[in-house]
């Protein structure tokens, strides 16, 4: 199997110079919208090559906290917009809030099903808008999840279904023609999962994935959700300072959809292709990946960003992140010698993937290897891995010994050129008893 590099980031345009809080694009209009701090920016395309949109404010939004974004098809358009301070709406490039009045208690979250915008409260009420008018509800346009009693966290649309996630339990409805109520629960679909994370749920591979409430991640298949986390996923999820705050993204790169989490200190990535997991982490933003919010336009993959008020597009021949390095690595298992008494490392090899370094010189990595179970890492050999365009297998010898506990390989590069490792090989001999 090989082990390849993740994308790089680019800059395609500063907006201000505050984190980001929230994306959506129209594709039909060929126009986006971000928010960062308080501000709302409207962004549109320059250039295609080189790749280059231009932010224009167009209005104030309260609060520093992630924000969900939907959007209607009214003429003109309505961006809706829930944020920790109430329930707001873009129309005529003008930013609106809906009034307060409009409810009877502030809603938890908003989104946009089949015509409606629908306001979820954390009673389990939710309240739906008239056609293509998010900002007008009608006293009588209201209905209640009420399979079980527990604290409503998230709306989300998947198609012409809607997904009502609370803290233990999950119940799809579905939009039906009915003048006087159009969602009707799907009847007999009811999962006892839940939900903690309100922006944790993401839509990727053709259906929605997001970490339960039992420190579990799933996927839908249908409307049961099918665990896809491994137990090492599991524990970053389980030991979060703050679970509820645990944010989701998706984007697709080269026919891999991947659905991200990021948490307090951590940023996991699933591959729907693959089955696997890999983390995510940027140069000093402590192990978590500065993108956020992504969002596909234009034919590419744009981000926000944590660290900066740029917005970003994901590029495969970019080995950076805005300049920052771009740190890759791979971390084998644990190596146990025959008898689990221990060995000597006589040689480690790996083929690494062509294309690394420049023709004037050659691209380093650096080794280490741990004998303790992972508490210290020892080594710290430099490597060098070729020139552009050479297939080269690097050897090392004479690694030392290790016990009963096993060892481990770690290699990374920082390196702003392509990396990939094709095959790794040890060989080993048993220590006598």
């Amino acid at each position: 199997m090989a082990v390849l590099p993740c994308p790089g980031m680019v800059s395609c345009v500063t907006v201000t110079d505050t984190p980001n809080r929230g994306l959506i694009f129209l594709d039909d209009l060929e126009c986006g919208y971000a928010v960062h701090s308080s501000g709302v920016y409207k962004f549109t395309l320059v250039t295609l090559d080189p790749f280059a949109l231009t932010a224009t404010r167009v209005g104030t939004l309260p609060g520093s906290d992630q924000v969900q974004m939907s959007r209607n098809q009214a003429d003109p358009v309505q961006i809706s917009i829930h944020c920790a301070a109430g329930e707001y709406y873009i129309e005529g490039d003008v930013v609106k809030q809906v009034p307060v009045s409009t409810f009877t208690t502030a809603p938890v979250t908003s989104e946009y099903v089949g015509g409606f915008t629908v306001y979820g409260e954390a009673s389990g009420r939710f309240d739906y808008s008239n056609i293509n008018e998010c900002q007008t509800v009608d006293p009588l346009n209201f209905a209640t999840a009420e399979q079980y009693a527990d604290k409503l966290t998230r709306i989300k649309a998947d198609g012409s279904d809607m997904f009502i996630f609370s803290r233990t339990s999950i119940e799809p409805w579905r939009i039906v023609s009915d003048v006087n109520l159009p969602f009707s629960v799907v009847g007999g679909s009811v999962s006892k999962k839940g939900l903690v994370a309100p922006n944790a749920v993401v839509s990727s591979d053709n259906t929605l994935m997001f970490p339960g409430a039992d420190n579990i991640g799933y996927r839908f298949e249908g409307y049961t959700p099918q665990r896809i986390t491994t137990h090492a996923i599991e524990r970053y999820f389980e030991g979060d300072s703050d679970r509820e705050a645990i944010t989701g993204q998706a984007y697709t790169f080269e026919g891999h959809a991947m659905a991200c989490w990021t948490g307090d200190e951590y940023t996991v990535s699933y591959d729907a292709a693959t089955n696997y997991w890999h983390n995510r982490e940027s140069y000093a933003n402590g192990g978590r990946w500065r993108a956020r919010n992504a969002i596909v336009a234009w034919g590419k993959t744009i981000v926000g960003d944590a660290l900066s008020g740029d917005l970003f597009y994901l590029d495969k021949d970019t080995y950076s992140e805005g300049g920052s390095p771009m740190i890759w690595g791979i971390d084998t298992p644990y190596v146990h010698a025959t008898g689990g008494t221990g060995g000597i490392v006589d040689e480690l090899y790996f083929d690494v993937a062509t294309g690394v370094g420049t023709y004037e010189s050659e691209a380093l990595g650096m080794l280490d290897w741990s004998i303790d179970g992972g508490e210290t890492f020892i080594g710290h050999r430099q490597l060098k891995l070729g020139k552009l365009g050479e297939v080269k297998r690097v050897r090392q010898r004479r690694l030392g010994s290790f016990g009963d506990k096993g060892i481990m390989f770690r290699l990374r590069i920082s390196d702003p050129v392509i990396r990939g490792i094709t095959e790794i090989a040890a060989r080993i001999r048993p220590l006598r008893t």
